[in-house]
């Protein structure tokens, strides 16, 4: 059974997600959380979770960090205001895109997680969640992991660039889109 301020908060979480016409999954890819941790925190589970979980919810939700506190204490929550709501998209459709290139660039270099984990000293699970969407790289990770491919570092998070229909596969791959070569 929840308690009341955990009610509290599950009940503001799915207004703010509804007064947005959001869905779960909007919310779990601009938080960079899962869509199970998000329904767990509107079903009033999790709700004591890691301050980091917590902030990634506020994140998501458009939220300033500490307005799950707040709204425990009887308080309403805090906007982010519209730049840091912009960059908080941002900052999800990068990982977005990273979770799509990052596998297909590795395993295009013919290396296995193991493998790209040991070159660069980062570990497994942290590479996991990079291919997964769940987490970003810190700028050094983010070299070490371009240097591990042998890639540009500008490939992963470049704009569109296929010239037979805009997508971007990098320079060797299949366009996924059109079939044809990257670098054509």
């Amino acid at each position: 059974m929840i308690d009341e301020e955990d009610e509290d908060v599950a009940r503001a979480i799915v207004e703010r997600r509804l007064e947005r016409g959001w869905t779960q999954l909007d919310v779990a890819e601009r938080g960079g959380l899962s869509v199970d941790r998000v329904q767990a925190f509107e079903a009033g589970r999790g709700l004591s979770a890691r301050m980091t979980t917590e902030a990634r919810l506020e994140g998501g939700l458009g939220w300033a960090p500490g307005s799950i506190a707040a709204i425990r204490d009887g308080d309403d929550p805090e906007d982010i205001g519209p730049e840091a709501a912009a960059a908080a998209a941002g900052t999800a459709a990068v990982r977005r895109m990273l979770a799509a290139r990052l596998p297909e660039a590795r395993r295009c270099a013919g290396l296995t997680q193991d493998e790209v984990a040991a070159r660069t000293g980062i570990g497994v699970a942290v590479l996991h969640k990079m291919e997964n969407g769940r987490r970003l790289p810190s700028l050094t990770e983010y070299v070490a992991i371009c240097r591990a491919l042998s890639i540009d570092a500008g490939l992963l998070v470049r704009e569109p660039d296929c010239r037979a229909c805009g997508d971007d596969p990098p320079a060797g791959f299949t366009c996924n889109t059109c079939g044809t070569g990257g670098d054509k």
